[in-house]
Protein backbone atom coordinates (compact mmCIF):
# COMPACT_ATOMS: atom_id res chain seq x y z
CA UNK A 1 0.00 0.00 0.00
CA UNK A 2 2.67 2.47 1.03
CA UNK A 3 4.95 1.41 -1.80
CA UNK A 4 2.12 1.90 -4.27
CA UNK A 5 1.83 5.54 -3.24
CA UNK A 6 5.58 6.00 -3.23
CA UNK A 7 5.94 4.47 -6.68
CA UNK A 8 3.73 7.16 -8.22
CA UNK A 9 5.93 9.95 -6.94
CA UNK A 10 9.29 8.16 -7.21
CA UNK A 11 9.12 5.33 -9.79
CA UNK A 12 12.90 4.99 -9.69
CA UNK A 13 12.62 3.73 -6.10
CA UNK A 14 10.72 0.60 -7.14
CA UNK A 15 13.08 0.06 -10.06
CA UNK A 16 15.97 -0.04 -7.60
CA UNK A 17 14.06 -2.14 -5.07
CA UNK A 18 13.22 -4.78 -7.67
CA UNK A 19 16.80 -5.32 -8.76
CA UNK A 20 18.02 -8.85 -7.89
CA UNK A 21 20.83 -7.40 -5.78
CA UNK A 22 18.21 -5.74 -3.56
CA UNK A 23 16.11 -8.86 -2.95
CA UNK A 24 17.05 -8.92 0.74
CA UNK A 25 15.98 -5.33 1.23
CA UNK A 26 12.76 -5.99 -0.71
CA UNK A 27 11.95 -8.92 1.57
CA UNK A 28 12.73 -6.88 4.70
CA UNK A 29 10.36 -4.14 3.51
CA UNK A 30 7.59 -6.70 2.95
CA UNK A 31 8.20 -8.20 6.41
CA UNK A 32 8.28 -4.76 8.05
CA UNK A 33 5.06 -3.74 6.29
CA UNK A 34 3.33 -6.93 7.44
CA UNK A 35 4.59 -6.43 11.00
CA UNK A 36 3.29 -2.87 11.19
CA UNK A 37 -0.06 -3.41 9.47
CA UNK A 38 -1.06 -6.80 10.95
CA UNK A 39 -1.90 -5.42 14.43
CA UNK A 40 -4.10 -2.74 12.86
CA UNK A 41 -5.93 -5.27 10.69
CA UNK A 42 -6.19 -7.61 13.69
CA UNK A 43 -8.07 -4.92 15.64
CA UNK A 44 -10.43 -4.34 12.72
CA UNK A 45 -11.07 -8.07 12.37
CA UNK A 46 -11.60 -8.46 16.13
CA UNK A 47 -14.07 -5.58 16.05
CA UNK A 48 -15.89 -7.33 13.20
CA UNK A 49 -15.99 -10.52 15.28
CA UNK A 50 -17.30 -8.62 18.32
CA UNK A 51 -20.04 -7.12 16.13
CA UNK A 52 -20.92 -10.52 14.62
CA UNK A 53 -19.81 -9.54 11.10
CA UNK A 54 -16.77 -11.85 11.04
CA UNK A 55 -16.38 -15.25 12.65
CA UNK A 56 -12.83 -16.39 13.35
CA UNK A 57 -10.88 -17.50 16.39
CA UNK A 58 -7.66 -16.24 14.78
CA UNK A 59 -7.93 -12.53 13.96
CA UNK A 60 -4.15 -11.94 14.04
CA UNK A 61 -3.40 -14.85 11.73
CA UNK A 62 -6.19 -13.83 9.35
CA UNK A 63 -4.71 -10.34 9.23
CA UNK A 64 -1.27 -11.75 8.48
CA UNK A 65 -2.55 -14.07 5.74
CA UNK A 66 -4.59 -11.33 4.07
CA UNK A 67 -1.71 -8.86 4.10
CA UNK A 68 0.87 -11.42 3.00
CA UNK A 69 -1.33 -12.53 0.11
CA UNK A 70 -2.03 -9.02 -1.11
CA UNK A 71 1.53 -7.77 -0.74
CA UNK A 72 3.34 -10.87 -1.98
CA UNK A 73 1.05 -12.26 -4.67
CA UNK A 74 0.54 -8.92 -6.39
CA UNK A 75 4.17 -7.79 -6.26
CA UNK A 76 5.30 -7.45 -9.86
CA UNK A 77 8.86 -7.13 -8.61
CA UNK A 78 8.67 -10.75 -7.49
CA UNK A 79 6.33 -12.17 -10.13
CA UNK A 80 6.11 -11.27 -13.79
CA UNK A 81 2.33 -11.20 -13.81
CA UNK A 82 0.50 -9.95 -16.83
CA UNK A 83 -2.22 -7.34 -16.27
CA UNK A 84 -4.76 -10.15 -16.72
CA UNK A 85 -3.01 -12.24 -14.03
CA UNK A 86 -3.16 -9.34 -11.58
CA UNK A 87 -6.78 -8.57 -12.43
CA UNK A 88 -7.76 -12.22 -11.86
CA UNK A 89 -6.04 -12.27 -8.47
CA UNK A 90 -7.53 -8.97 -7.38
CA UNK A 91 -10.97 -10.16 -8.46
CA UNK A 92 -10.56 -13.30 -6.30
CA UNK A 93 -9.36 -11.51 -3.15
CA UNK A 94 -12.78 -10.30 -1.90
CA UNK A 95 -14.33 -13.78 -1.85
CA UNK A 96 -11.15 -15.30 -0.40
CA UNK A 97 -11.19 -12.74 2.42
CA UNK A 98 -14.90 -13.39 3.02
CA UNK A 99 -14.22 -17.12 3.28
CA UNK A 100 -11.28 -16.62 5.62
CA UNK A 101 -13.28 -14.36 7.93
CA UNK A 102 -16.56 -16.28 7.52
CA UNK A 103 -18.16 -13.02 6.42
CA UNK A 104 -21.34 -12.72 4.38
CA UNK A 105 -20.87 -13.19 0.63
CA UNK A 106 -20.40 -9.84 -1.07
CA UNK A 107 -19.10 -8.12 2.09
CA UNK A 108 -15.83 -7.24 0.41
CA UNK A 109 -17.00 -6.71 -3.16
CA UNK A 110 -16.19 -3.01 -2.75
CA UNK A 111 -12.53 -4.01 -3.14
CA UNK A 112 -13.06 -4.81 -6.81
CA UNK A 113 -12.23 -1.76 -8.87
CA UNK A 114 -14.00 -1.45 -12.19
Amino acid sequence: IELGNLSKEHPEFLDQLHRPTNAGMHLRILVETLGKLAPIYEKLIQQGCDEGIFHTEHPRECAEFILAAVHFLTDTGIYSWTPEDLKRRMKAFPSLIEQQLNAAPGSFKFLILS
